[in-house]
């Protein structure tokens, strides 16, 4: 079930190492992609205005639950990305 009201920014503190890129600088988006970082394994990226929010939908409302899709991975995961969407895994 994605997550709804606080409980957004509860999962964007979870997921994301610079949480203040989006409640600080998101009125900037318009003008320059936010950059973010993930947690627990830094992997930076850059999300333009026209993906803002399908950033929000994965990291902050969670729909792909990403505490148990972490659990199921093996250690070291190999990701191939087909290119159906902007490679936000």
């Amino acid at each position: 079930m994605p997550a709804t009201g606080t409980q957004r920014y509860r999962r964007l503190l979870q997921h994301i190492k610079n949480p203040g890129e989006y409640i600080f600088r998101k009125g900037d988006r318009i003008k320059r992609a936010l950059s973010f970082t993930t947690k627990p394994h830094a992997i930076t990226f850059p999300v333009p205005e026209g993906l803002y929010q399908v950033f929000k939908e994965i990291f902050m409302e969670d729909v792909y639950d990403i505490n148990d899709l972490v659990t199921s991975l093996p250690a070291n995961p190999v990701i191939i990305d087909i290119g159906a969407n902007a490679g936000f895994f």
